[in-house]
């Protein structure tokens, strides 16, 4: 089976029609037998991480995308649920959309505004790859995968803002070639 994680930022709602949600209806259309899901970043990623456990099997592919909170929360929740019920998951491939940190503490939120923050993830990541801005605030927070070090300035810079980065033309064609290797 393969199965795509699409996880959106935080002004991203369900009831709009926001960069992410566009580009993993793309990814659902172009791709109809992979099982492709739509997260808001604040949505409890225990519970995918448990149903993919279940579900998986040797062979399987996953991949993920995580946009803004998207990544700091979700992505970052998930991956790790994902380590501890199966350390044997690896996800194929990953896209890290301007992520930002989203620290479990309030008085430690202000991180995001800053390029001081970084993003814990366990060591379940094949392949990775990202995009930033650095027009506005928040913007994109260093990276930790394992014990290697992702400094923010390794993500591919794109010209736009943070709440346009996710409907980026350059994001949903990455978007769309990483579905096309994958999926």
């Amino acid at each position: 089976m393969k199965y795509a994680y699409y996880a959106s930022g935080f002004r991203e709602k369900r009831g709009n029609l926001t960069g992410t949600k566009k580009n993993s209806r793309l990814v659902r259309d172009a791709h109809p037998c992979a099982r492709v899901t739509y997260v808001e970043w604040n949505d409890d990623p225990k519970e995918y991480a448990r149903d993919l456990a279940e579900k998986w099997k040797v062979g399987d592919t996953v991949i993920a995308q995580g946009y803004s909170w998207g990544a700091g929360n979700w992505l970052h929740k998930f991956l790790g649920e994902l380590w501890k019920v199966n350390p044997l998951i690896t996800v194929d491939h990953v896209l890290f959309v301007d992520p930002v940190v989203r620290s479990k503490w309030f008085w430690m939120r202000w991180l995001a505004l800053t390029d001081k923050g970084t993003i814990t993830f366990p060591d379940n990541i094949a392949r990775w790859s990202g995009v930033r801005q650095d027009l506005c605030e928040p913007n994109a927070s260093n990276l930790r995968i394992g014990e290697v070090d992702v400094p923010r300035t390794e993500l591919h810079p794109l010209h736009c803002d943070h709440y346009e980065i996710d409907n980026h033309t350059a994001v949903r064609n990455i978007t769309l070639q990483i579905a096309k290797q994958y999926l």
